[in-house]
């Protein structure tokens, strides 16, 4: 059976199509068809067999391993599909395979990963923060006004409807807590900046990632939206200081949105470094800070984020 799925085109969207992608320790390439098979008596030349599966056949496993509402196997097979590929080209998991997934099978692995999404909370102040028995992880995505959060929350859930999406900068008026599979919230933060809000509330909002951000014990990820296209804000700096001063363990990570603008990878990594560079001006370790190129519109980063959280959903 051959991978008739699997050719892809140079770098493309950072969910795996890729033939060949610089890492630092050289390129990786597509893998080589398998070994011939046939006796002695066939006629004719003995066919090809690929080393690996179509996308076709990888989709039933996932939907199987879904139909058990097994997240972990889900996921293991698609790692085994296509490498980790960030939208900049940096390899992230080189060991993987070249099998191009198709939409179906983001939304199978999603539907794995993702099986109840509940709105818990909606707070102003950390007075009004979950306060269980049981203490659950939190992965809060925090940025400017229309930098395409409630798009990226909506893909990375497999949701259409998670977030609010609005042409109004300032939809998001709380700070929203959606609890995921019963075992950690998702944080959906309001945009700073351009947002149509009173400035009483626009305070409010600063006052609370001031000391959240920074201090919160059981907050694991803070996701970083930040336009690709668009230079970093002051708002934007801001965030970046409170990271680098933070007293937690938070891993933290820029995503680069809306970044199917730039057509051309050399692109796509100059903005990239251009935020690395401001990181660096602001004190965050770069080596500790992932930067991940996304597009909602062309589904690019979901594999990276899910990468980095779906053992918090499993």
């Amino acid at each position: 059976v051959g991978s008739g799925d699997g050719d892809a085109t140079p770098v493309g969207s950072g969910d795996g199509d890729v033939t060949s992608v610089r890492s630092g320790d050289g390129d990786v390439t597509s893998t080589e068809s398998g070994p011939k098979v046939g006796g002695g008596d066939t006629q004719g030349p003995a066919p090809e067999v690929g080393l690996w599966p179509s996308v076709t056949s990888y989709n039933a496993v996932i939907k199987a391993f879904a139909a058990r509402r097994d997240g972990q196997g889900a996921f293991a097979v698609l790692r085994l599909m296509a490498p980790v590929v960030s939208g900049a080209g940096y390899m992230v998991d080189a060991g993987a395979r070249k099998v191009k997934p198709n939409p179906e099978t983001y939304e199978a692995v999603i539907n794995a990963l993702v099986r109840s999404v509940e709105t818990e909370h909606e707070v102003l102040g950390l007075e009004e923060l979950p306060t269980e028995d049981v203490v659950l992880p939190e992965v809060a995505f925090v940025g400017l006004s229309n930098v395409g959060k409630s798009s990226l929350l909506n893909m990375v859930v497999g949701r259409r409807t998670l977030a609010h999406k609005s042409m109004t900068p300032g939809t998001t008026r709380k700070f929203g807590f959606y609890l995921i599979n019963d075992n950690f919230y998702l944080v959906d933060s309001p945009g700073l900046g351009f947002a149509e809000a009173p400035e009483e509330l626009k305070e409010q909002w600063i006052k609370f990632l001031g000391d959240y951000l920074p201090a919160r014990k059981q907050l694991k990820y803070v996701f970083h939206l930040m336009d690709g296209r668009q230079w970093p804000s002051a708002e934007d700096e801001w965030i970046m200081s409170l990271m680098a001063n933070r007293a937690n363990d938070t891993k933290y990570v820029v995503c680069l949105t809306k970044c199917d603008s730039f057509r051309k990878l050399e692109s796509r990594q100059w903005a990239v470094r251009q935020i690395q560079q401001t990181l660096e001006r602001a004190g965050v370790s770069v080596e500790d800070t992932p930067v991940i190129v996304t597009s909602a519109r062309e589904k690019w980063g979901r594999l990276e984020l899910w990468n980095l959280i779906q053992e918090l959903a499993l």
